[in-house]
C-alpha cells in the first residue's frame, strides 16, 4: 500500500521512470504568434529538446539543458526558424513568431531526466487568409431531358479547406476538400461544380471554411444561369404563315407604288 502510494508520487513527480506520448492539433494564421505548451515544469538536471519534422533524427531546434549551477538555452538554428523562436525556461514551452506555411509540420518535444522521459508532439497548422469564394457558369446545354446549368464554386489559399454547397434551407448538397497544404499558389486552389435547373429560380450559399474562418457567398440561379427556349411548333406555323404574307404585302406595296408613278407620268405628259 505504502509502495503503492510513494510509486503514484513518484510518477506526478515524473521520477518513476515514466513515459508518455501526446498529440495535439494546433491552428494558427499566417502572421501570427503560437505557443506549444509542454504542460509540465522544468526542474534541475531536466533536458527539453523541440525537434521538428517526423525523423527523430534530425538537430533540435532548440534545447533547454538545466542543472543546480546554470541554465542553457538556445534556438531557431535552422533557417526557417531564425528569429522566431522563443523558450520558456519553466516550463519549457515554445512559442513561434511570425508564422508562415513553412512553420506548418510536426513538433516533438522530449523533456528527459535521469529517472523519467516526457513525450509529446504537435502538429502545427499555418492558415493563410483565406479568400471569398467565387461563383461561375460554366455550361448550359439543352437536351430532350430537359436544361441543365452547371456552376462551379472556387477558392483560392485552400489548404485544410472545406468547400461547401447548401440550398436556401440549409441542406447540403455537396462537399469537397482540401487536407494538405502547399507552399505553391497554383495548387492551393479548389473548385466545387453544382447541376441545377436554369429554369427554376432558387438560391443557393457556397460556404468555405477551415479551423480559423468561414466565408460565404449567396446567390441566384437566375444570376448565373440564363435560359434559351427552343421554337414551339406553333412559333414555325406562325413563321410558315406570316412570310408569305409578308411578302404579299411587299408586292402589294410595289404594284401600288408603280401605279401611282405611271398615273404621274401619265398627267404631267398630257398636260404638256
Amino acid at each position: 500500500m505504502h509502495l503503492n502510494t510513494a510509486c503514484f508520487l513518484y510518477l506526478l513527480l515524473g521520477v518513476c521512470g515514466a513515459h508518455s506520448d501526446r498529440s495535439e492539433l494546433v491552428s494558427v494564421s499566417v502572421g501570427d504568434s503560437v505557443t506549444l505548451r509542454t504542460g509540465v515544469s522544468v526542474r534541475i538536471n531536466d533536458r527539453v529538446l523541440w525537434r521538428f519534422g517526423p525523423d527523430s533524427a534530425d538537430p533540435p531546434i532548440a534545447e533547454i539543458l538545466r542543472r543546480s549551477y546554470m541554465l542553457s538555452m538556445h534556438a531557431g538554428a535552422q533557417e526557417r526558424f531564425q528569429d522566431r523562436l522563443q523558450l520558456d525556461q519553466h516550463s519549457g514551452s515554445l512559442t513561434i513568431h511570425n508564422c508562415t506555411s513553412q512553420h506548418s509540420g510536426l513538433y516533438k518535444l522530449t523533456v528527459s531526466s535521469s529517472r523519467s522521459t516526457f513525450n509529446k508532439s504537435f502538429s502545427l497548422r499555418v492558415y493563410a487568409p483565406l479568400s471569398v469564394p467565387v461563383i461561375r457558369s460554366v455550361s448550359l446545354s439543352s437536351r430532350s431531358a430537359g436544361q441543365k446549368c452547371v456552376l462551379v464554386c472556387s477558392l483560392r489559399n485552400s489548404s485544410w479547406a472545406t468547400l461547401s454547397f447548401y440550398s436556401s434551407s440549409g441542406v447540403l448538397l455537396s462537399s469537397v476538400s482540401h487536407t494538405h497544404a502547399s507552399n505553391n499558389s497554383d495548387h492551393s486552389s479548389l473548385s466545387l461544380p453544382l447541376q441545377i435547373q436554369p429554369q427554376e429560380e432558387k438560391t443557393y450559399s457556397c460556404v468555405a471554411n477551415n479551423s480559423i474562418s468561414t466565408h460565404t457567398t449567396h446567390f441566384n440561379s437566375t444570376d448565373h444561369c440564363h435560359t434559351h427556349t427552343e421554337p414551339s411548333l406553333l412559333y414555325w406555323l406562325l413563321l410558315l404563315l406570316l412570310i408569305p404574307a409578308a411578302v404579299a404585302v411587299m408586292l402589294l406595296i410595289v404594284c401600288v407604288c408603280r401605279k401611282h408613278r405611271q398615273a404621274e407620268t401619265q398627267t404631267a405628259g398630257e398636260s404638256v
